[in-house]
Formats: C-alpha cells, structure tokens, sequence
C-alpha cells in the first residue's frame, strides 16, 4: 500500500476512534499538546518510524484543523474532533458501510440525482462510490439497488446536506428491465 493511502487509512481510523469515544473526546497526560497527540496515534502504528510518523500525523491533524487539543486544569490534554474532523470522521465511515444483503423482497431501491455542476466534485464521487458499494448504474445519475439502502442514503444526506434536495429515491416494484437487473444482480439476490 502506498505510504499516502497509509496515512490517509491512519488518520481516517484515527478521527473514527475519536468520534466513537463520544463528546468527550480522549483525555491523556503530556507535556504539550502535540506529544498528546503523539501518544494516542502511537497505538494507529506499527513499524520502525513509529515515533516519526506519529509526530508528522499529529502535525498534519493540527494544520488540517481536524482536532482540537486543550489542556485541562490537571495538566491533562482533551482531544475531541473538529468541525473538520467530524466530517472526516463520517465520510471514512461512510466509506466502510456495507449495504445490507438479506432476502429480497422483489423490490428494486432506485437513487436518482441531478447535482449541479457547482457541486461536481461531490457529484463524481457519489457515483463512483455508489459503484463501488455494489449499485448498477442505469443511466448517468440513476443507480438501482435490490435492498434497502435508507440508512446509506440518510448518512448520505447528514455528510453532504448541500445535495439533498437533488436527489430522489424511490422503491418500486416494477421496472421495464427487471430480467436483466437480476442477471446483474444474480451474485446477490438470495
């Protein structure tokens, strides 16, 4: 893997796990609050420049405005997740959100969207990730589905708000080319 695509699995684990530590964020002693940030990405590496690339993570994260550091009154460090950083967080973990493949239900999830080119950049990467995750694309911004896709499509919206009332998604029961969504399917339908 290459040392960028390590880095950035690093930092997307790393804004993952502080989010999942909740409000409170992660409390650790050092004696700044760089060290402190050290300290909690030395457990994200493996390796002989672990220290090196903790200390090169940890300023990053500063730089990119992704954590914020506080110290407390006991000489403790409080590290919670920026702005920035939550939506870094929800992105990695949209990212790894698997669609659900239960028995079917002969319904086909249909997600349609006409993004403007002001939003293009989020448009071209909706599609490509909506490939990805295993939709069929229909035509350019019409994917289909067999499951139900109504928790991908709700963390879709919380990321991206700005796009929401682009898109449609609709259920349905009957499509003009059933038969050959099910041969694209076929791997999947139970």
């Amino acid at each position: 893997m290459p040392i960028r695509n390590k880095t950035s699995e690093i930092i997307d684990l790393f804004v993952v796990g502080v989010a999942t530590a909740g409000v409170v964020g992660l409390t650790i002693m050092a004696p700044n609050s760089l060290v402190a940030l050290e300290k909690i990405l030395d457990n994200f590496l493996t390796g002989r420049d672990k220290k090196h690339e903790a200390k090169r993570i940890a300023k990053y994260l500063k730089q990119r405005k992704l954590v914020s550091v506080e110290e407390q009154v006991d000489g403790d460090y409080r590290v919670t997740l920026t702005d920035g950083g939550s939506k870094r967080s929800q992105i990695a973990s949209f990212e790894r959100l698997e669609l659900p493949n239960i028995r079917w239900d002969g319904k086909w999830r249909i997600v349609t969207f006409d993004i403007p080119e002001q939003h293009k950049q989020v448009r071209d990467y909706l599609s490509r990730h909506m490939k990805r995750v295993g939709f069929k694309q229909l035509q350019r911004s019409v994917f289909v589905y067999p499951y139900g896709v109504e928790e991908f499509v709700a963390i879709l919206f919380d990321i991206y708000p700005e796009v929401k009332k682009y898109f449609v998604y609709a259920v349905a029961e009957d499509v003009s080319n059933h038969n050959q969504l099910v041969k694209q399917f076929k791997n999947i339908l139970r």
